[in-house]
């Protein structure tokens, strides 16, 4: 099973519009040919919905996020992820190390739901113990 980063919805939707076959479709497909289970995480969604606020045209914009997510089942956050996340990120800023907060929420249902994520960001997620990342 895999969670779907941000980024790759962002990239999906991008290129649908763009009515072109590029690498999200391409892992899209690749993906759906493995038989694995895609998800995202409620994030995700969060983030997508920052666009609809900022896009020039919100109902349109919400609209297109319906049609990319709608193919998706939804991972909500737990209180155990919420633990996950804590020691995730507060493992990681003892070493030194920094990781974005939504990058390590996704990173945390991920772990959670002993998913893999697909991401461009492979750096920033690989700074995750046991987080597996599959890139586009």
């Amino acid at each position: 099973m895999a969670v779907l980063g941000s980024c790759f919805v962002i990239d999906l939707m991008r290129e649908t519009k763009r009515g072109v076959v590029g690498p999200a479709r391409l892992k899209l497909e690749e993906l759906h040919e493995r038989g694995e289970r895609l998800r995202i995480a409620i994030v995700t969604l969060a983030e997508l919905q920052v666009g609809v606020a900022k896009s020039v045209r919100p109902e349109r914009e919400k609209q297109r996020v319906g049609e990319a997510i709608e193919q998706f089942a939804i991972l909500n956050i737990l209180k155990t992820t919420a633990e996950i996340y804590g020691a995730v990120v507060g493992g990681l800023e003892q070493a030194g190390l920094v990781i974005d907060a939504m990058d390590g929420l996704i990173g945390s249902v991920a772990l959670e739901y002993r998913d893999f994520v697909v991401s461009h960001n492979v750096k920033h997620f690989a700074r995750i113990p046991g987080l597996v990342v599959e890139d586009y």
